[in-house]
């Protein structure tokens, strides 16, 4: 939508989305790249991947500026991950854009955020889908019943993968309110479904299991989530 707008007003717009990787924007955008780009990000879960593209950006001196509801109500998020600009909607985006075309490039950047909470994502990245595994066997060992649905299998690894997400994007930016927002929303969605409520704290239980010992934000961002639960985790009946 935004390409659109922006297309709307006579500009030359190129959409990359999500299939480009961070790791080779630069080499996409060429050797005579825009003078700004376009960062959205709907959901706070996927603001690690915002952030690696972000930092690509930086370290080829690109003004970057970032809009949608996953860098939070106010862009906080998204400047927090080293965007230059925040847009609340898409015509002040699309005017903000227009309007960077004649400033000149910014010079390259590092990557933004502190550098232990970096370490921290990197590892929780580079092992996140052995981690989500290894917790939902840890599920699996709480609640037996899941193994005798294809569906509640799933449904587990999903949870468990996209909570773990979650996490990493809290501790990247310091902000519990990530976790604790999704916690609300996990237990909405949860309420009159087959998995008890006690499921959500337990999730956070069961990746404290598996994140290696060293990761301390992390480690704090689970216990503010888990604060944050309406039950306590220790349920053990779980019915498809």
């Amino acid at each position: 939508m935004a390409t659109e707008i922006l297309r709307l007003r006579g500009s030359h717009v190129s959409f990359i989305g999500p299939s480009v990787p961070a790791d080779q924007l630069a080499g996409f955008l060429g050797d005579d790249p825009p003078r700004a780009v376009a960062v959205t990000c709907s959901m706070p879960m996927s603001l690690v991947g915002a952030w690696s593209s972000i930092s690509a950006l930086r370290l080829i001196g690109m003004c970057v500026v970032c809009g949608g509801r996953g860098f939070g109500p106010d862009g906080g998020w998204g400047l927090a991950l080293g965007a230059d600009h925040w847009a609340p909607d898409f015509a002040s985006g699309a005017d903000l854009l227009l309007s960077l075309a004649n400033e000149p490039a910014p010079s390259p950047r590092e990557p933004a955020a502190a550098p232990e909470q970096i370490a921290e994502v990197r590892v929780l990245s580079r092992k996140h889908e052995t981690l989500a595994e290894e917790a939902t066997q840890g599920a699996i060992a709480s609640w037996p019943a899941i193994r005798d649905s294809d569906a509640a299998m799933r449904a587990t690894r999903k949870d468990l993968a996209a909570t773990l997400r979650v996490l990493a994007a809290a501790t990247l930016v310091d902000d519990p309110a990530i976790v604790t927002d999704d916690v609300q929303w996990f237990e909405a969605v949860l309420t009159g479904h087959a998995p008890p409520l006690a499921f959500v704290p337990s999730a956070f239980d069961l990746l404290a299991g598996v994140l290696p010992a060293e990761l301390a934000h992390s480690r704090e961002t689970i216990r503010s989530g888990k604060d944050a639960c309406s039950e306590p985790g220790h349920g053990t009946e779980y019915s498809s």
